[in-house]
């Protein structure tokens, strides 16, 4: 997977402790996550399809009141 093409944002639900996800756009249209605490760390890079079937079952967990 290629770099992360867009700058790197914070999850919506971050705290005020500064403990969050970020995630940037690659190149090829996957995304790539990181943790905020450690931005020179690891990072995750997922294609597009598995990034919309993550957060589509994020979404649908909300919607039913687990989480």
């Amino acid at each position: 997977m290629s770099e992360p093409v867009h700058r790197w944002r914070r999850s919506s639900k971050c705290n005020d402790s500064g403990h969050c996800v970020e995630v940037a756009s690659l190149s090829d249209g996957g995304v790539a996550i990181r943790d905020s605490v450690r931005p020179e760390g690891p990072k995750i890079m997922v294609s597009s399809a598995d990034w919309a079937a993550f957060t589509a079952v994020l979404r649908a967990v909300r919607l039913n009141g687990e989480g």
